[in-house]
């Protein structure tokens, strides 16, 4: 390979340039892959604030002019496939979490959406208020989580508060909010 190379191009000029080239296409995508994965981002937050209201009972015009992230905005965007946290609303097809920085998320499940318990299978209707899941989906189109697994966890250590508490799995990650 290396011969055919050098057959190819000759001049060690020619190589150290290409070689260049190709680093720099790979940093290039790299960049690339960050701002699509930023713009998901925001845009899943950009969604979740315009059906805030919407979402949890209110009338659209009851949102706030400025919107509600005004005074936010330097903070990090809130993570839009996942969630961990304590139930506060279970019905027959979705759930209601306020995570650790105190949000509540609706998660709607369908008939794909796995639910677990240690290591047996459970259905949704075994989930009830206070108890804690951790929930992996995709945002639709409203700023809610469609589930695609929910895993309902033994509950926290009496005194610690699910809001501020950081799950065992993941602690010293910072990857995950």
């Amino acid at each position: 390979m290396t011969e055919f190379f050098n057959t190819l191009f000759p001049s060690k000029a020619v190589r150290v340039a290409l070689m260049v080239i190709m680093a720099l296409v790979i940093v290039f995508a790299a960049f690339k892959a960050g701002v699509i994965v930023g713009a998901k981002k925001a845009y899943f937050t950009d969604r979740w604030e315009k059906g805030y209201y919407q979402n949890f009972g209110g009338r659209s015009f009851d949102m706030p002019h400025h919107g509600l992230f005004d005074g936010f905005r330097d903070r990090d965007f809130m993570m839009a496939s996942g969630v961990y946290g304590r139930v506060i609303k279970a019905d027959s097809g979705s759930i209601v979490i306020r995570d650790r920085d105190d949000v509540e998320k609706i998660i709607v499940a369908g008939a794909d959406t796995i639910v677990k318990h240690l290591r047996g299978s459970i259905a949704l209707s075994d989930i009830h208020v206070d108890d804690t899941v951790v929930v992996i989906g995709e945002p639709n189109d409203v700023g809610q989580i469609v589930a695609k697994l929910i895993r309902l966890v033994p509950p926290l250590p009496a005194g610690a508060e699910t809001a501020t508490a950081t799950p065992p799995f993941m602690r010293g990650m910072h990857w995950w909010r």
